[in-house]
């Protein structure tokens, strides 16, 4: 994000194993408050009451009673959110949480006329992959599974609103396609090495 504010760009000036959605995002985000301990705290803050309020939303919708209160309070009061450490990992969640809202509601009967939930699906779901590779993945599986299940209507929607979204955000990096390719695709097959144990305690 500091750099991108000194006017360099992932692909073009250095190698970015991540999508660029947070660094853009963030450096929207420091452009206004500074770039400081403060700045990265602050931030973290927000986003992580953000994805509060769209796990309250989500529970709102689908859940009865007092318990429909038990996500927001293990959001917020049991350091889950502490775990991932660093902002490409914040963004990724708040989208993955803003796809699921999205495709609960596609999935609803009385939710699946509306063209406005099926186009936000596919976009809330572009965006997860803006923001880190394993975030678009498992959004698209929630839209994949839901569909395979449930068979809402305008999956044709949620495609078009995914694809024209992955363009719009792409757009800027058409002359650096090598480099993305090379930093997203080829470089996984050494990563994998890494990522041959589950996640204990």
């Amino acid at each position: 994000a500091s750099r991108l504010l000194m006017g360099d760009l992932p692909y073009r000036d250095w190698a970015s194993h991540h999508t660029p959605g947070s660094y853009f995002l963030t450096a929207l985000y420091f452009l206004f408050v500074g770039n400081s301990n403060w700045a990265s705290r602050s931030l973290m803050a927000v986003v992580s009451s953000l994805t509060g309020v769209v796990l309250q939303a989500i529970s709102q919708r689908f859940v009865r009673g007092p318990a429909r209160y038990l996500p927001w309070v293990l959001w917020t009061c049991t350091g889950i959110f502490e775990k991932p450490g660093l902002n490409y990992h914040w963004f990724g969640t708040l989208s993955s949480c803003l796809t699921l809202y999205c495709v609960a509601l596609w999935s609803q009967p009385q939710e699946t006329a509306s063209r406005r939930v099926q186009w936000a699906t596919g976009m809330c779901a572009a965006l997860s992959s803006w923001m880190i590779q394993s975030n678009g993945l498992s959004s698209l599986l929630m839209i994949v599974l839901v569909w395979i299940r449930l068979r809402p209507p305008g999956l044709s929607r949620v495609i078009a609103g995914y694809v024209a979204t992955q363009l719009v955000l792409w757009l800027p990096w058409m002359g650096y396609w090598p480099q993305v390719w090379q930093n997203h695709f080829d470089v996984l097959k050494t990563h994998i090495q890494f990522n041959t144990q589950g996640y204990s305690w």
